[in-house]
């Protein structure tokens, strides 16, 4: 099958239409020599031979520099030695470029199951079909807790104290109480057509469940938090790691100091002194990201409590400080960032 590839894809490479009807039929023909019937591409030793795992359209490269126009890219697993017996041109005359990749795996994202449970995965109330972020540890008096938004753990005010969270969300695959990691501790009110300082919520890490204070990222990778809570300034570069977008960088604080008003399942709110951030291209944040945790990049010092989002793609988000300033005032003791 012929990928879905348009002139327009290709215009920097000044590709025209006749030279992309070849590209697409030969590219159709080494998927049906090799992927499909599951044949190596055989160099003069059956132990050289390598085994495709994909193929595709690039840039034309010459010891990795630009060459100028398309090529095809094939994926195999090895780069022998003897690779330049391999056919360096497609039955059109199309240059081919080789890639050496491991196995291409599907990525389970940030909402599949993590033991131990880290920074920017799934969780929600095993009461609750619907999924949250997990943004970071957090202490206060000796206790550990998971630190996210009232709409997360405590769905907008409507949960009791004591409600028990699953890392997975029971709609990503989690299960009660198999799954269970926390317990709801404490949460600051949403105040429904009056002011609410920050949208955040905690709960007590289960005994014997381990969470590491670090932050997902992509390929497993797990990056440490770094002190101390940093203000958001305008400009500044940041990141986060949410349920549902992953790990998204190439995005700045646009806005601070903003009121505005949220709209929560049971009517709005007015939110102080929060701001804002916008990413390069495309969008920082999704349905699913509430409760993920703000930082720096570089440098991944904590910044704010991701909250809410618009259709404009804008993302907002409380200060981290009067999230933990707020959350004190109701343990009665200081709740700081677990690095």
């Amino acid at each position: 099958m012929r990928p879905d590839v348009s002139l327009g894809q290709l215009h920097d490479l000044n590709v025209t239409r006749g030279q992309l009807d070849e590209l697409l039929a030969d590219h159709e023909q080494l998927v049906k020599a090799h992927l499909e019937s599951g044949r190596r591409l055989g160099l003069a030793a059956e132990k050289d031979s390598m085994l495709v795992r994909g193929v595709g359209i690039t840039e034309n490269t010459v010891a990795g520099n630009p060459a100028g126009g398309a090529a095809l890219l094939m994926l195999v697993d090895k780069l022998a030695a003897s690779a330049s017996s391999l056919p360096q041109v497609s039955e059109h005359g199309i240059p081919i470029v080789y890639e050496e990749v491991g196995e291409i795996r599907a990525s389970a994202g940030y909402q599949a199951k993590y033991r131990p449970v880290q920074g920017g995965v799934s969780i929600a109330p095993c009461a609750r079909q619907y999924s949250g972020t997990l943004g970071c540890v957090v202490q206060s008096n000796g206790t550990k807790y998971i630190l996210s938004n009232n709409h997360v753990l405590a769905d907008t005010n409507t949960l009791p104290l004591e409600s028990t969270i699953s890392q997975q969300s029971i709609p990503d695959g989690g299960a009660c109480p198999a799954d269970v990691i926390a317990s709801l501790s404490n949460f600051v009110p949403i105040v429904i057509n009056g002011q609410t300082p920050v949208d955040a919520a905690i709960a007590a890490i289960a005994r014997g469940v381990n969470v590491d204070p670090r932050i997902l990222r992509d390929n497993g990778v797990v990056e440490k938090l770094v002190a101390p809570v940093t203000a958001p300034v305008i400009n500044l570069a940041v990141q986060k790691s949410g349920r549902t977008t992953g790990w998204t960088k190439a995005a700045t604080v646009r806005a601070i100091g903003l009121t505005i008003v949220v709209t929560y399942p049971t009517g709005s709110s007015t939110l102080q002194n929060t701001f804002s951030v916008k990413r390069v291209s495309g969008a920082f944040s999704m349905a699913g990201d509430s409760g993920s945790l703000i930082t720096t990049d570089p440098g991944n010092q904590p910044v704010g409590l991701l909250f809410a989002g618009d259709t404009n793609l804008t993302t907002y988000a409380n200060n981290l400080s009067t999230v933990l300033a707020a959350l004190t005032g109701l343990t009665g003791a200081a709740v700081s960032v677990v690095y």
